[in-house]
């Protein structure tokens, strides 16, 4: 506690991994189950994949909170993330080698934020901003007989980003909410599935700039709920929610977005209403 309303808070956590698999990768017949690099066990399947990951390090967090009175607080936080990195277990004919282990990724955020409450608690807001530095992203896709294999984006990716959540309570019986996301992900460099060449945007499977498959650039939703007593125990309620996502793609790579298609954007609406008594409740919704 650097001052009574002013906290500032550090940790660390360290790892150590070790991924490795070694085996054999192939289908087919008995015969043609048979090695692809030269023969290491005789008459039979040998040991193509032999592959292994392994590092150690540390990531970190600091967070600064002051807390400008009872119901408001602000904060800014840099913090650390990581995955570890891996074995494929896909053999490549053309090289008689395995497919290169893929490393890990690491992650840098800095953001803002606040909590706060208003109006004798009867508004809530909370948000924040945040960008961040995806460092040699780890890129999942099939290959060939729909093995799945992991790649890096070595160039990295950049996320630029706020959430927010908002609740009001006009009257005491009608609360109205809506929580929501920005999130602007893009490559900061070209991406290749061949880790061995020097990946150019010229050459690459999705260049620099490319939007980052999966999340949707804005995901909204709002809920409008009113709550009434029917008389004695009886509890009654009727809700309307909307949920809108902006589109995504399926895929980093521009061929297969092009293959796949682009996902459109899409609003649902939900409609609800029930009675509650005791240890039963009746329900009616239309989504």
């Amino acid at each position: 506690d650097i001052l009574s309303n002013l906290t500032i808070t550090g940790g660390i956590r360290f790892y150590s991994y070790d991924n490795s698999l070694k085996g054999f990768y192939g289908f087919g017949s008995y015969e043609s189950s048979r090695c692809f690099a030269p023969t290491s066990v005789d008459d039979g399947p040998c040991t193509d994949i032999n592959s292994r990951a392994k590092g150690s390090g540390e990531t970190h967090k600091v967070n600064l909170t002051w807390n400008v009175s009872d119901d408001k607080l602000l904060y800014a936080t840099y913090s650390t993330g990581f995955r570890p990195g891996g074995a494929n277990r896909v053999f490549d004919p053309a090289t008689g080698k395995a497919l290169p282990a893929y490393s890990p990724d690491s992650l840098d955020n800095y953001e803002l934020g606040w909590k706060t409450s208003w109006d004798d608690n009867h508004l809530r807001f909370n948000s924040a901003v945040y960008y961040e530095e995806w460092k040699n992203f780890q890129f999942p896709f099939l290959g060939a007989n729909s093995v799945t294999i992991v790649g890096n984006a070595k160039g990295g990716a950049r996320v630029k980003g706020f959430e927010y959540d908002l609740t009001w309570l006009p009257l005491d019986n009608l609360t109205l909410s809506t929580t929501g996301a920005y999130n602007d992900g893009s490559l900061k460099g070209p991406y290749c599935n061949d880790q061995s060449i020097v990946c150019t945007d010229a050459v690459a499977n999705a260049p620099g700039g490319t939007q980052l498959p999966i999340t949707p650039k804005w995901k909204l939703n709002g809920i409008a709920r009113y709550e009434w007593n029917l008389g004695g125990d009886y509890e009654a309620h009727v809700q309307g929610a909307v949920v809108h996502s902006s589109g995504t793609w399926s895929d980093l790579r521009l061929a297969e977005r092009s293959l796949l298609g682009h996902n459109s954007a899409y609003t649902t609406f939900d409609f609800t209403t029930g009675i509650d008594r005791d240890k039963w409740s009746l329900e009616l919704y239309i989504k």
